[in-house]
């Protein structure tokens, strides 16, 4: 009889237990769906997507129905196992990284730019150094991250200058190392990209050209999982649209935006403006734009121009240099059709 008692009480526990289960089960798909907003796993990496700190900052993906889960990241090249497994559904990146997960032919696809950095990136000397133009290279000793824009840019400024490589001293040096060398006098100068060109104007440097002056276009760019893009085309609209929103409040209100930045990466308030002022953030209708350095636009990606084109001449240049071992197909991996509907 006590045997029986028990297991009455047994089973009674166990169906309440289980009642509750099920009652928090629906309180977490009735919170997952939260009143139409759906979960959007975002990669990201100190850098200058000013858009995403101010949609990050104003709530702007909130008001869009999303409900953003924010994954840091160092660097590109980590951002790939996270899109394999499915932990991150869409990450900003520059080119480079971007040109290599095409190459390996992950499957994503760039959704959007984010920024015209062609202005942000270039190469700050020591004032010391003797350097005032880019034939004065010569003989000097220059860090710059192999595999990079900033080398890919360097290289082209080489060219320009009538000199190579074996011209001067190439110091392959992280962004986190470059200050220290460049304040102890270990390096001439530097080519790299903001926020450290702002940074290093902060520990005296002055910049000599940008990648922009000899006609290298350098950018950031959003890409995101396939399968995300074919199963969720409202969220990724909706997160483009967070970050649309975010552009118009960066031309509207500079001095917030650039506090925004400040906070974001740390910088001091001569160098958060610095960084701004360096960067441009393309609207949908500019992208779309056929005749922009970066369009988005199909005919213009047709013919292989705008961002195929930046993109394609970055590719044979990280293939000559073995960081990719085959050339990917560019356009294969951009999907325009969110911009062709956001710039109406």
């Amino acid at each position: 009889m006590i045997t029986l008692r028990k297991n009455i009480y047994f089973g009674m526990i166990v169906v309440l237990l289980f009642g509750l289960l099920a009652g928090c089960g629906s309180n977490e798909k009735a919170a997952s769906k939260d009143n139409g907003h759906q979960e959007v796993k975002i990669g990201w990496q100190p850098s200058v997507e000013t858009q995403f700190y101010v949609a990050q900052n104003e709530k702007l993906f909130e008001k869009n129905s999303i409900n953003p889960k924010y994954t840091k990241f160092t660097a590109g090249p980590p951002m790939f196992a996270a899109f394999n497994s499915g932990s991150i559904d869409v990450a900003y990146m520059g080119n480079p990284p971007a040109v290599i997960a095409m190459a390996e032919d992950l499957p994503v696809s760039i959704i959007g730019v984010e920024v015209n950095s062609s202005k942000a990136e270039g190469l700050v000397v020591n004032e010391k150094s003797g350097i005032n133009k880019l034939e004065d290279l010569k003989g000097k000793k220059i860090s710059v991250l192999r595999g990079s824009s900033a080398e890919y840019a360097m290289m082209e400024g080489l060219k320009q200058a009538g000199l190579t490589e074996k011209d001067l001293t190439i110091i392959d040096l992280d962004v986190t190392t470059i200050i220290p060398a460049f304040e102890k006098g270990d390096v001439d100068g530097v080519w790299v990209w903001d926020p450290w060109v702002s940074k290093l104007e902060t520990a005296g440097g002055k910049v000599i050209v940008r990648d922009g002056d000899i006609g290298v276009g350098a950018s950031g760019v959003w890409v995101a999982r396939n399968e995300w893009i074919e199963k969720n085309p409202k969220g990724v609209e909706a997160f483009l649209k967070s970050l649309g929103d975010a552009n118009k409040i960066i031309a509207d209100n500079k001095e917030n935006s650039e506090k925004i930045l400040q906070e974001a990466l740390a910088l001091e308030k001569q160098e958060a403006a610095s960084v701004l002022s360096n960067s441009e953030y393309p609207t949908y209708k500019e992208l779309w734009d056929p005749k922009y350095t970066f369009s988005m636009n199909s005919e213009t990606l047709k013919q292989n121009e705008g961002l195929v084109k930046v993109l394609n001449d970055l590719a044979e240049f990280l293939y000559e240099k073995g960081k990719i071992s085959q050339k990917p197909e560019i356009a294969k991996h951009i999907d325009e059709s969110f911009v062709e509907k956001l710039q109406k």
